[in-house]
Formats: structure tokens, sequence, C-alpha cells
């Protein structure tokens, strides 16, 4: 999973969104998460919580 800054992530959906507003603590989370079929979201969106919050293996 690569890292990019927060503000990198923000500005980015800025341009393509720019009337809502961001999270920068769901950013940190999720936002450098790789595309992903829809059917794995969940499995994907828990190992980047996992690995962000120190949990291991919820």
């Amino acid at each position: 999973m690569s890292q990019k800054p927060v503000e990198e992530i923000r500005t980015e959906l800025k341009e393509e969104y720019p009337d809502i507003d961001f999270d920068d603590d769901l950013l940190a989370i999720v936002g450098s998460i790789p595309p992903n079929p829809p059917e794995m979201d969940r499995v994907v969106l828990r190992r980047a919580v996992e690995k962000v919050m120190g949990w291991g293996g919820l």
C-alpha cells in the first residue's frame, strides 16, 4: 500500500469534488488505498484500519 501525504490526497480530491469537505483523519486511514473491485472493499478497508490503528488481525 503506497502512502501519499494527506495534503496531496486532499488536493486531488478537491480538484474533482470542489464542494465536498474531506476529513483528514479519514483520508489518513483510507486515502491511499489503491482501487479494488467493490466486493473487496470491506476486506481492504479493514486491513487499512488495522494497519493504521495498530490492531492486529481483527
